[in-house]
């Protein structure tokens, strides 16, 4: 989820609410410049200019911390660290993090959801970089501030999950993902349901229910595609490949894992096509693409 549009929303609503009463809506100055800066942050972010984007939301901070904004200063400093993220800089995206989780800066109390948001994405870094006890724990903290209404929750639950399946814990993985997807059905919310459904077709896979598996790779391949996730389309071939070769149909794997190099060619990942170039070496198939 991304918060500063759920504030920008809110603020929609506002106008409206107070326009049809017939009283010209009022917003300050300070406030219509962090917005402005926070939008333009989000567009950098989404086209990938991540350095652009990190200078816009440090501005949009700056403007809430003026006049103690305490809504826009939580956001804004999780953006940052969505930004260090992306630039694989997580001792930044930490240290911004925790400055809202456990160091008491800024000196005030925070919104339940932006220390829920704050403590899941704390969480998932850390789960990034292997550190599942702390990503554990985080998690847990996220889960105690997801309160009433509470948009983070299903996203939350698919981390519990992702570290149920590194733990080969299969049903408990799905489980909790079954869980995150119960939560995860609105739209704004598509992204979070195809990792539920991939998370689901992992245990699946693992258990050996292979139809199951594949039911629910290929929900999460229709979302992903829709949405156009080149990683997670993936992701998705790459597990029904490699469910399709547990079964002991290799002929549908060879399909799938030529789909996913083509998936992985166009994204210029590596690592993504020598692991499906390998797969398909297993098979003793030559590659066939293009």
């Amino acid at each position: 989820m991304n918060i500063r549009l759920s504030a920008l929303l809110f603020l929609a609503a506002l106008l409206i609410t107070v326009a049809g009463c017939g009283s010209a809506p009022v917003v300050s100055d300070s406030e219509a410049k962090a917005i402005k800066l926070a939008t333009e942050a989000d567009s950098e972010f989404k086209a990938g200019n991540y350095q652009r984007a990190l200078k816009l939301y440090e501005a949009a901070l700056n403007v809430d911390y003026s006049y103690e904004n305490e809504y826009g200063i939580g956001v804004n400093i999780i953006n940052i660290a969505r930004v260090y993220r992306e630039i694989a800089k997580p001792e930044d995206a930490h240290r911004f993090l925790e400055m809202l989780l456990e160091n008491n800066t800024p000196p005030f109390s925070l919104p339940n959801d932006v220390l829920a948001e704050a403590a899941f994405l704390n969480g998932l870094i850390y789960f990034e970089g292997g550190n599942q006890t702390a990503a554990a724990k985080w998690a847990d903290t996220a889960l105690n501030n997801c309160i009433k209404s509470c948009t983070t929750a299903g996203k939350i639950y698919n981390l519990k999950a992702r570290l149920a399946l590194d733990k080969k814990q299969y049903s408990e993985a799905l489980l909790l993902a079954k869980k995150g997807a119960e939560l995860n059905k609105a739209p704004e919310q598509k992204n979070e349901l195809s990792n539920s459904f991939r998370i689901m077709a992992k245990g699946y896979e693992n258990l050996n229910k292979f139809n199951d598996a594949v039911k629910y790779y290929t929900s999460a391949l229709q979302i992903d595609k829709a949405l156009g996730e080149g990683q997670k389309v993936a992701a998705d071939l790459m597990g029904l490949g490699t469910t399709f070769l547990k079964e002991g149909n290799k002929q549908e794997a060879q399909k799938y894992f030529q789909r996913a190099l083509l998936s992985y060619q166009g994204l210029a990942d590596e690592k993504g096509i020598a692991t499906a170039e390998d797969m398909l070496k297993s098979l003793n198939v030559n590659d066939s693409s293009p």
